[in-house]
């Protein structure tokens, strides 16, 4: 697993198998996260799916924009 993923950018449709931090740092992505502890959102209208924690039994999850979905999928 990646230690932070940095997303800058907007409208960009990533996939990640695995990292400990995500950061988006861009508006309007599509972001999905298979198993991540801690995922920040420093922008607007972003989309992030993410499963499991890594090494937490649970991410911790931070939006700081306006419109953000942030979803647990299974």
């Amino acid at each position: 697993a990646c230690s932070i993923i940095t997303i800058t950018g907007s409208k960009n449709k990533i996939v990640i198998a695995s990292a400990k931090r995500v950061e988006i740092d861009g508006p309007e992505n599509q972001v999905s996260v298979g198993a991540v502890d801690a995922i920040q959102v420093k922008s607007s209208r972003n989309s992030v799916h993410f499963s499991k924690g890594l090494t937490a039994r649970r991410p911790a999850v931070v939006a700081l924009g306006d419109d953000n979905q942030l979803v647990q999928t299974r």
